[in-house]
């Protein structure tokens, strides 16, 4: 089911291509890359007596291209990007048995924002939705990484951004904040100190911080 602002962001979209009209639209290519700060954001999911984690952001890197049409003096415009991401956390977890064990988690995904692009001179306000495949996810606990983790992963992620871009001749330095939508884990439960299982499943959705540099190929 989709939300009431995926149906207004598809209205508003529909409105710039009716009314900017092809012929006198400019278009503008170019490349962007950047680093994201990252996490996982999540209920509690086991009891104190436990497991209890201090999770924390993990930095990864973005890189890839964008596209930009925008009706010929007109404010409003749509942008489209391709890029490879990297997301995750990292933390520390305290078990049950008080053993300690740092933790890296790392997701690689192909990203595919699609964004509404308000820009009043050299900034621009964007906002829209963006999915996600991913390609690869690794959990690297103290040492041992393992590349096959014990939960399930959607291999499906959508997000909501929001951001702002100043633009400077060919440079763009941009600033977005990404919130998941779809749950990071399926299929998953846990237990408590016991081994008695937990009614409550966990849900855990991505939140980035991305700060990308983008340099714009073409002179449209």
């Amino acid at each position: 089911m989709t939300s009431p602002f995926m149906h207004r962001l598809a209205g508003l979209f529909i409105l710039v291509l009716a009314t900017g009209g092809f012929a006198q639209a400019q278009y503008s290519f170019g490349l962007k890359a950047g680093f994201v700060r990252s996490r996982l954001t999540s209920d509690r999911i086991t009891t104190p007596s436990y497991y209890e984690a201090n999770k924390g952001f993990r930095t990864g890197r973005t890189a890839g291209v964008y596209g930009e049409w925008r009706p010929e003096g007109r404010r409003l415009g749509v942008r489209a990007e391709l890029l490879y991401m990297e997301q995750g956390e990292q933390g520390e977890f305290t078990y049950f048995d008080g053993s300690l064990i740092d933790i890296d988690f790392r997701r690689q995904y192909v990203a595919l924002p699609l964004l509404a692009s308000y820009k009043w001179g050299p900034l621009a306000l964007e906002v829209g939705p963006q999915v996600g495949f991913l390609l690869s996810s690794t959990l690297r606990e103290e040492d041992r990484e393992r590349k096959d983790t014990y939960f399930e992963e959607p291999i499906l992620d959508i997000a909501a951004n929001a951001g702002l871009r100043l633009t400077h001749k060919r440079l763009q330095l941009g600033f977005m904040y990404s919130r998941g939508l779809i749950s990071s884990f399926k299929n998953i439960s846990f237990t408590n100190g016991n081994g008695e299982p937990l009614d409550k499943k966990p849900t855990e959705f991505n939140e980035s911080f991305i700060l990308s540099l983008a340099y714009r190929l073409t002179d449209g």
